[in-house]
């Protein structure tokens, strides 16, 4: 027989405010500050991630009969399975109902009298089961955390081959989108599951001994554990590094006082002439005229002698202009 996955509530009794311990108050009106901020949470991240489920489901039939063989696809239906199955929990309902649940029956006819103070209080039956629900739901959201990944790994390399990438590039988006809105379902969902384990303590002492408390476990141990090889992974560069920028050299601090000493400096082999100023001349500056020896050889370029009087080179003689008839007969 299969395991029926959506467990039917109990019927919730109320009991009056009055037949509780007046010292409680403060801590039931505390815990429902909290379940009411949970809730509100809940309610928006359950939202857009029922949004997302739509448009994956609306993919999924327009495109299973021609990709049913892919391995991308597979994949795609792993997701939205598990994505069905979190939306199947309930969990805003579960809350919400339970936060109503101490103002009685009169919010069924009239929502406003929330606005008002608690007048009544859930039996503990409700309680755990609730908590159980919500115990439930945060582990299929760290198996949810696990397989995500995974399933973006495949989409990527399936995005390699260039072959229906539209698709598979929309289906890496939804899971992208999905994976980011766990950590915000999680928090809100542990923060319910806290309020509700206060009201329980309140209730009844000895049964709330026997629930586990919960771990914050916003992200599951498994993308922690990959965040964390990742950070390993992967190298800080930095835009400066190429830059020469030198490097540092101690230097000897004020208190320390040190001798310096002359080192004398070798003497070039140089003569100092100092040409006397004629009227024709410029005065020149003095410059250092070292020896010939200390000069390194000069190559000269012997330049290619020109020679009028070459006798070998003769001269063309000039081609006297043609004659024709006219100018015989001109006498030209």
């Amino acid at each position: 027989m299969p395991v029926r996955r959506n467990l039917r509530a109990p019927n919730v009794s109320f009991v009056p405010r009055d037949s509780l311990d007046p010292l409680h108050s403060g801590s039931i009106d505390a815990a429902l500050k909290e379940l009411r901020s949970g809730s509100r949470r809940l309610k928006a991240a359950c939202s857009v991630f029922h949004d997302e489920l739509k448009i994956l489901e609306r993919l999924y039939y327009k495109g299973k009969n021609q990709h049913r063989t892919s391995l991308f696809w597979k994949r795609a239906v792993e997701l939205k399975r598990l994505c069905e199955r979190l939306d199947g929990m309930n969990a805003f309902d579960m809350v919400e109902q339970l936060r109503c649940s101490f103002w009685g029956l009169a919010v069924r006819t009239n929502s406003k009298s929330l606005r008002g103070p608690w007048s009544h209080v859930p039996d503990t039956p409700s309680i755990v089961f609730i908590l159980e629900r919500l115990a439930a739901c945060m582990a299929l959201i760290s198996k949810f955390n696990e397989r995500a990944i995974s399933i973006s790994r495949s989409f990527k390399l399936a995005m390699q081959s260039g072959a229906f990438i539209q698709l598979v590039l929309t289906l890496l988006a939804i899971c992208a989108r999905m994976t980011a809105l766990l950590p915000e379902l999680q928090d809100s969902l542990q923060v319910s599951w806290a309020a509700c384990h206060i009201v329980l303590q309140i209730l009844d002492h000895d049964i709330s001994k026997t629930i586990e408390p919960m771990k914050d476990s916003a992200t599951g141990p498994d993308l922690v554990e990959l965040n964390a090889n990742s950070a390993q992974a992967v190298e800080f560069h930095d835009d400066n590094q190429d830059e020469d920028t030198g490097s540092f050299v101690p230097r000897p601090s004020a208190a320390h006082e040190t001798e310096y000493q002359d080192v004398p400096t070798p003497v070039a082999n140089y003569t100092e002439t100092m040409p006397l100023p004629s009227k024709n001349t410029i005065a020149v500056a003095p410059s250092l005229v070292t020896s010939p020896a200390a000069l390194p050889p000069i190559e000269q370029r012997s330049k290619p002698s020109t020679n009028k009087k070459n006798p070998s080179v003769k001269k063309k003689a000039k081609k006297a202009p043609k004659k024709d008839e006219i100018d015989d007969i001109f006498g030209f």
